[in-house]
């Protein structure tokens, strides 16, 4: 199932490692939806002033084992589950086997009966939106 479009209903800038040169907004709520999704996946617990309560803080666990990533996935998807527009999320923990990028976070959220597919690479270096 592919997600259908989303409308626009309010502009958002595009932030963080998925600014693009020219500062460009969002353009669909979809894509506003999965921005805010990855910055839950990024921020650390607490270190919003808006939502003290949301914040994954992957990159804290950067130096964990697979275990670890395996344990923060139903973690993650409740937080995630806690934005109204997401009705369910699924994460997903891959080992690649590469030592610069080891695993992708795989995550799933059903969005008005869409499933909207996110991956997130994690490495030494942090943490990137494919």
């Amino acid at each position: 199932m592919t997600a259908a479009p989303l409308p626009l209903t309010y502009t958002d800038l595009v932030c963080v490692d998925d600014m693009d040169p020219y500062a460009n907004e969002t353009t669909s709520d979809l894509q506003n939806l999965i921005q805010d999704a990855y910055h839950v996946v990024l921020e650390d617990l607490g270190s919003n002033p808006d939502d003290p309560t949301r914040g994954f803080g992957l990159l804290n666990m950067l130096s964990g084992t697979l275990a670890d990533f395996m344990v923060g996935a139903s973690t993650l998807d409740a937080m995630l589950e806690q934005d109204t527009r997401i009705d369910s999320s699924s994460t997903t923990v891959v080992a690649t086997g590469d030592p610069n990028v080891p695993y992708h976070l795989q995550i799933t959220l059903v969005v008005d009966s869409s499933e909207v597919e996110m991956t997130v690479a994690v490495g030494p270096n942090g943490a990137t939106l494919l």
